[in-house]
């Protein structure tokens, strides 16, 4: 079973966007927003089907005569990160703003690591094999990235400074310790007692969301738990339980002790919805 999911978690590669156009521009006034799949045909407002394809440093729109995405197709790039108002150049009066083009549950580029041994490293330049620190004592090694993209941006950053005076930037949905549980990001108050590796708990002074920052970065450790900027975290995601994550990589964990990978790179800049769809199976029968 484990082999099936995780097959159709590698051939998945659909990616969930919502596209909301604003009456006025500055995305002001009335607003209508629709759920599309990324580079594929999808019934747009105004009977026009439309084509949105996250690409590198932005999105490609193209929207057609008809909604089934024939006839004349005129195409916008769009720059910058999701959820930036912006304008269609061909109708300057509607204001424009995309979401979700990005896998959301990662670190930002320059968050550090300390390897066994002692060398901080920036997240970027970690490699699978590398033995990183995972808690108070224990190290463990790195076998799988389930996002690695130091160039993608991303405004969904929570950024999270300590008592201690440790400070770290993840999205919303990433997974992290406070009070004891583990819990989204986006969901870290001021008060709230995370966990420094050289201090023990520490409480959350300050904390920004929403933050616009470079780089998506998902190291998967042994453990299950990383080091982040001396801060404590999970490399699991609200995607699914980490128990129901933990289990789906166990063929990957399997592989990467035998000296090889079943996945590679292949999985570094795709989101698993059939993954999310699996876990919402499996969560709900267990």
């Amino acid at each position: 079973l484990t082999v099936a999911v995780l097959t159709a978690f590698v051939l998945s590669s659909a990616h969930g966007l919502k596209l909301c156009e604003y009456n006025r521009i500055g995305c002001g006034g009335d607003s209508s927003c629709i759920d599309v799949t990324n580079g594929e045909c999808s019934e747009y407002l105004h009977d026009r089907g439309v084509v949105a394809e996250c690409v590198e440093g932005g999105l490609n729109f193209t929207t057609y005569t008809w909604s089934n995405c024939s006839g004349v197709g005129l195409t916008t790039f769009f720059g910058g990160s999701e959820g930036e108002c912006k304008t269609l150049s061909h109708a300057s009066s509607i204001g424009f703003r995309w979401s979700e083009c990005v896998d959301k549950e990662c670190f930002a580029w320059d968050s550090t690591v300390e390897l066994l041994g002692g060398q901080v490293k920036n997240m970027n330049e970690i490699k699978i094999g590398d033995i990183v620190r995972v808690s108070e004592t224990d190290f463990s090694p790195v076998y799988f990235w389930g996002h690695k993209d130091s160039s993608a941006s991303s405004s969904d950053f929570t950024e999270i400074e300590l008592e201690s005076g440790l400070t770290l930037a993840l999205t919303g949905n990433h997974m992290i310790y406070a009070n004891g549980n583990l819990v989204r990001a986006a969901h870290v108050k001021i008060g709230d007692s995370l966990l420094d590796a050289d201090r023990g708990a520490s409480k959350a002074v300050a904390v920004k969301h929403k933050v616009s920052k470079r780089g998506l970065l998902n190291p998967h450790t042994i453990q299950g738990d990383i080091v982040v900027n001396g801060a404590i975290a999970s490399t699991f995601t609200s995607a699914q339980r980490a128990p129901t994550a933990h289990m789906l990589l166990s063929i990957e964990r399997l592989a990467f002790r035998l000296g090889f990978s079943v996945f590679g790179n292949m999985l570094v800049s795709k989101r698993p919805a059939v993954l999310d769809w699996f876990s919402s199976v499996f969560d709900s029968s267990g």
